[in-house]
């Protein structure tokens, strides 16, 4: 006779600060934020494997807030900007080094997540623009891996174009979606817990050596026992 071993899901825990993002955006898997157009029967879509896949293994962090941009040139050739978020707080960064990865056409902005995410175990996310789900194409999310285990950032990098302009992202869309590179099944728990939270912000902030400890150190630090408030 043979058994059918059951495979272990890859569990994600994921930490806040923010109550408004708790109560009102926390993340949801993927299959929760399918077009509704993929459910169509008509609709060519449904056949495409990839956006099956796509929709059917990773996780996506709605945006926490209303956000606001308008844009300008000042005299020096170099952008300024006004940023609102509707609840009054900032999570924007103008990244204004400029890199060979940035193209001179393009301004980067990072968008400061409220939420840190937590793996018991080694697995490859990779960080894509929700093309689908993002209704605003004047800004480009960018792509990026991250091991949730180790670097538990949820932060979001995206392109816009160098020029004076007004641009809104509304609270609820989803801009990145993060899939991991595993055929295991995903699940989400989200937290509020400001501590849990601060800790692993703080993590992120760690040099190289300091992470490597960390590392190991991190399941004695944390304990084992975790509930939600």
């Amino acid at each position: 006779m043979i058994f059918l071993k059951r495979t272990k899901p890859i569990v994600v825990r994921l930490y806040t600060d923010t109550p408004n993002a708790y109560r009102l955006f926390a993340p949801k898997l993927s299959s929760d934020l399918k077009p509704s157009w993929l459910s169509e029967k008509d609709d060519t879509a449904r056949a495409c494997t990839g956006l099956k896949k796509m929709f059917n293994s990773g996780f996506g962090i709605p945006l926490w807030s209303d956000l606001d941009m308008n844009t300008t040139i000042n005299d020096r050739n170099e952008v300024d900007g006004d940023f609102k978020f509707s609840d009054r707080k900032n999570y924007l960064e103008l990244q204004r080094q400029r890199t060979s990865a940035i193209p001179q056409s393009k301004i980067c902005m990072k968008l400061h997540s409220p939420w840190c995410a937590e793996c018991d175990e080694e697995v490859n996310f990779i960080a894509t623009e929700n093309m689908w789900g993002n209704p605003s194409r004047n800004v480009e999310f960018l792509s990026g891996v991250v091991d949730f285990k180790y670097q538990h950032a949820t932060h979001m990098f995206f392109y816009m174009d160098k020029k004076a302009g007004h641009t809104q992202i509304n609270a609820g869309d989803v801009p990145v979606l993060w899939l991991p590179q595993s055929e295991r099944k995903l699940v989400i728990e989200a937290f509020y817990d400001p501590d849990k939270y601060k800790y692993f912000a703080d993590s992120c902030n760690m040099p190289p050596f300091r992470n490597f400890v960390y590392a190991k150190t991190r399941s004695a630090l944390l304990g084992q026992t975790r509930t939600s408030p």
